[in-house]
């Protein structure tokens, strides 16, 4: 995973890998010290009925649909000549 974050003195970019997570780094441009923070947790699922909500199932016998059906291609156009 790589953590990307701004210094805080020159708003310089900056993407580290997470092992240099609890790290202090030096920026290139200003020189100022950053303490390079843990990757943040991933956002918790929404709340509510979960992924399948409140749908039921009705018992019956559930397939894909059929992919569609393809348009017929238009031929090129054709100049005839003279016989």
């Amino acid at each position: 995973m790589v953590l990307r974050f701004d210094c805080p003195g020159c708003r310089a970019p900056y993407s580290v890998a997470d092992q240099f997570a609890g790290r202090t780094l030096q920026c290139t441009q200003c020189g100022t010290a950053i303490q390079i923070g843990a990757p943040a947790p991933p956002p918790p699922p929404p709340q509510g009925a979960g992924l399948m909500g409140s749908m039921e199932w009705s018992g019956e016998d559930v397939r894909p649909a059929p992919p569609p059906a393809r348009k017929p291609q238009a031929s090129p156009s054709l100049d005839l000549l003279p016989d």
